[in-house]
């Protein structure tokens, strides 16, 4: 079978949901909280942030991690809006 229609279901490799299962299992504060669970799992949050950064050649300050679909077409129109700021 010849499955197009990614918009609904994109397969994922088997080495990303290893490694979403690992972080679900073991990251369980908020990155944004100063208790241990919270430290632990900002560590591994900026882990990941350095090892997609180094996989785009860019800085880890460049990546940003969103919650969802909106939340990321908002922040990249707002992005395209405060880059062509010059130019208007």
């Amino acid at each position: 079978m010849i499955y197009l229609d990614y918009t609904a279901h994109t397969p994922v490799c088997k080495q990303a949901i290893d490694a979403f299962l690992e972080a679900e299992a073991n990251c369980l504060g908020n990155a944004n909280a100063r208790h241990a669970a919270g430290i632990a799992t900002n560590q591994m949050m900026e882990e990941a942030r350095d090892q997609i950064a180094c996989l785009f050649h860019v800085q880890p300050d460049e990546i940003i991690f969103t919650s969802g679909a909106s939340e990321s077409n908002n922040t990249a129109i707002q992005g395209i809006v405060y880059a062509s700021r010059h130019f208007l």
